[in-house]
């Protein structure tokens, strides 16, 4: 059997890179080479100390990628294809319990995770091949794409708000989704305000678009 690197996550402040088999998909499954993976505040707090649902150890570890596809299991219902470039959200809704019925499909009391993108080769299952996995187009790098997930829900948060050209915008926290607010309120045409702990960021904020900045522990307005 091939093998492949993967990172194992035995439990908190304990992850391994392994030499394991290249998994086989089955009916259900879809084979993707890992091109780019990010590393998600989500990730960080189950290395730090685990996490309640998303992830039983040991484990694959990782969550927010995007690759090509290699095998696809028959039963597999989408247009994808084999040598497509993609991006998978990294869980998928059942669309029949309470929640999913309320068009609450976060909130999902069946949700299934996708964990192992921190590896050569991942197993997507066929809940989200058919739910929430998109082709990439032919403009957008793998590394933009794996970004996919965390914009959709500063996208989510942006259309909610309903900010327009001119308002004022305070954005508390100028970490990736904050700086990522930064850039969206800014194409709206907002005046923005950003405050962190970090004079790094903040200057980062800046650079995206930020007017005003308000560093935390200190002096206000520099």
């Amino acid at each position: 059997m091939a093998k492949m690197k993967c990172a194992i996550f035995y439990g908190p402040m304990d992850v391994r890179i392994e030499k394991v088999e290249v998994p086989i998909p089955t009916d259900d499954e879809i084979l993707v080479k890992v091109k780019a993976a990010l590393t998600c505040g989500s990730d960080l707090k189950t290395y730090r100390r685990g996490h309640p649902t998303m992830i039983k150890p040991p484990s694959p570890f990782g969550h927010e990628f995007s690759g090509e596809v290699v095998k696809i299991g028959r039963n597999i219902k989408s247009k994808i294809k084999v040598g497509d470039r993609i991006v998978c959200a990294n869980t998928a809704p059942c669309g029949y319990c309470f929640y999913c019925r309320l068009g609450r499909e976060s909130m999902c009391e069946n949700l299934i995770y996708l964990n192992g993108a921190y590896s050569q080769y991942i197993i997507v299952q066929k809940r989200i091949v058919e739910k929430n996995t998109f082709i990439i187009p032919k403009d957008i790098s793998f590394e933009e794409a794996a970004l996919l997930e965390p914009l959709a829900c500063v996208v989510h948060g942006i259309e909610e708000s309903g900010i327009m050209m001119g308002d004022r915008v305070a954005i508390n926290g100028a970490g990736p989704i904050g700086l990522m607010f930064v850039k969206l309120a800014g194409l709206k045409g907002a005046y923005i305000i950003v405050s962190d702990l970090s004079k790094d960021r903040l200057d980062t904020a800046k650079k995206m678009g930020a007017r005003g900045r308000i560093y935390a522990l200190g002096d206000l307005g520099f």
